[in-house]
């Protein structure tokens, strides 16, 4: 898999819903994050939320996301944090609101690792950051960190629950909270993680076209009457930076938001997207394919997420 395909992946995340019944290990003080591998320390006051995964502080607005996405086995861990580190303090982090400090190499439950922290400005708002990104022989694994500017919990010791993290031998159940129809044609990633991710025919790749299901790692609400505008913003903030072509107002599984359709730069020129906004958040259903090699694939796009459906 290319780095830009890993990016993709990561910037939205992305696996589908599986259910693996062997129960983790636990080690003393950790709790197991459902859909990964991984555990963390639970700071207090915050809890387990199987639909990031990760944990929450209930009705503040905090949240720490693990985001698992896999790996080819010719992927570069070393070109992959490296691009990463740089996207951290790049165009199109800025283009998210993020001002992050420079990142850190370190190792994190015994892989290579970069770090950062800094902030995210959404709308008048403003919420601090700590991020973890590291690399396991088969996994990409996005650690997000998000506080409200008044939690007591600081970066620091937030950026440290997400160092701390370890890595257990089995993997934790849970449910997404949603799911679609896969198109025909269209086969789900057999890697569960926090998104929901498509493939036309079983293999990825730049050259095959992706269609990708993730929550918003925050809770917090659009007013209607921003909506058009964030759910924009977060249509030329994908990977390869689209631009719009057209965008239409849509309702899906009783949730309001906006269906986009653009082109990008690079081999996945065309791109979809919907953005559905939930009374908390928000869901991204975004497709990208590349015209020169496959026909279009905006009408299975289209169809797939129409088809969604909430499970809890």
């Amino acid at each position: 898999m290319s780095v830009r395909a890993v990016l993709v992946v990561a910037g939205l995340v992305g696996a589908v819903v599986a259910l693996i019944r062997r129960r983790p290990r636990v080690a003393p003080g950790y709790t197991a994050i459902p859909r990964t591998h991984f555990l963390l320390r639970v700071p207090t006051g915050m809890a387990v939320d199987p639909a990031l995964p990760g944990l929450v502080r209930p009705g503040a607005g905090t949240s720490v996301l693990v985001a698992v996405n896999p790996l080819t086995p010719d992927a570069d861990a070393e070109e992959i944090l490296t691009d990463l580190a740089t996207g951290f303090t790049g165009v199109r982090a800025a283009a998210q609101g993020l001002e992050l400090d420079r990142p850190q190499r370190l190792e994190v439950a015994g892989f290579p690792a970069v770090a950062t922290t800094g902030i995210q400005r959404v709308g008048d708002a403003r919420v601090r950051k700590a991020v973890v990104a590291l690399i396991t022989d088969d996994e990409f694994v996005m650690l997000t960190a998000t506080l409200a500017d008044d939690d007591p919990l600081s970066t620091p010791e937030a950026l440290a629950v997400l160092t701390a993290a370890r890595r257990g031998a089995t993997r934790a159940p849970g449910d997404l909270g949603f799911d679609v129809t896969p198109a025909p044609g269209y086969h789900r990633s057999s890697h569960p993680g926090s998104a929901l991710l498509l493939t036309l025919g079983p293999e990825t790749g730049d050259d095959v076209p992706v269609f990708v299901v993730a929550a918003s790692v925050d809770d917090v609400a659009t007013p209607d009457e921003d909506r058009r505008d964030a759910a924009l913003g977060r249509f030329a903030a994908l990977p390869s930076t689209p631009t719009v072509d057209d965008a239409a107002a849509v309702e899906i599984a009783g949730l309001p938001g906006y269906e986009i359709t653009g082109r990008g730069t690079g081999r996945w020129e065309a791109v979809y997207c919907t953005v559905l906004f939930r009374p908390a958040g928000y869901l991204v259903l975004s497709g990208w394919y590349d015209p020169l090699v496959h026909d279009d694939q905006h009408p299975a796009f289209r169809a797939m997420a129409r088809s969604l459906v909430l499970t809890r």
